[in-house]
């Protein structure tokens, strides 16, 4: 009965794996302590997650530790944010109401551009192919579609019509 809501909940949850990848596993820590180190995902020169965890674009989209400074507390990788947003869009897709369907939209929306930003670092700037990055920006894409096609909330004491 619930399948639209289950969808949109369980791809939420999905999407949160990505980017828990470099949060939990200690892939980033490796990255910037040892210059050797190599992610699993490392498959060539050109195809590496480990140049993306290392470059500056890393943390805070590579725009907050220019704003507020290397040190700042809000200066934390790109995951964090990624968390932070898939827990949201997890407890966006459990009320019932227009007001979490137009919510969920907005924030699809800004992560896909988010997205399209970080597409561009990766492609013209870093010049690499990061295959956890990709996934993400995949499933974003696919968020935005699923937030897109969520149908409206029915009134209060309406029913609904087969």
């Amino acid at each position: 009965a619930g399948s639209v809501r289950d969808e949109r909940c369980s791809s939420r949850c999905c999407g949160s794996r990505p980017s828990r990848f470099p949060l939990f596993d200690y892939v980033e820590h490796q990255a910037s302590q040892d210059e050797l180190y190599q992610a699993a995902c490392d498959v060539s020169e050109y195809i590496s997650c480990t140049k993306v965890f290392r470059s500056p674009h890393a943390r805070g989209f590579g725009v907050v530790g220019r704003l507020l400074g290397t040190d700042s507390p809000l200066n934390q990788p790109n995951a964090v944010y990624g968390a932070l947003f898939y827990a949201a869009m997890v407890l966006l897709a459990i009320p019932k109401g227009n007001t979490a369907n137009v919510l969920s939209i907005l924030a699809a929306v800004g992560s896909c551009l988010l997205s399209m930003y970080l597409g561009y670092l990766l492609m013209f700037v870093l010049e690499d192919f990061c295959l956890v990055c990709v996934c993400t920006y995949v499933i974003n894409g696919l968020l935005l579609l699923i937030a897109l096609n969520s149908p409206p909330a029915q009134p209060q004491g309406t029913k609904k019509q087969n």
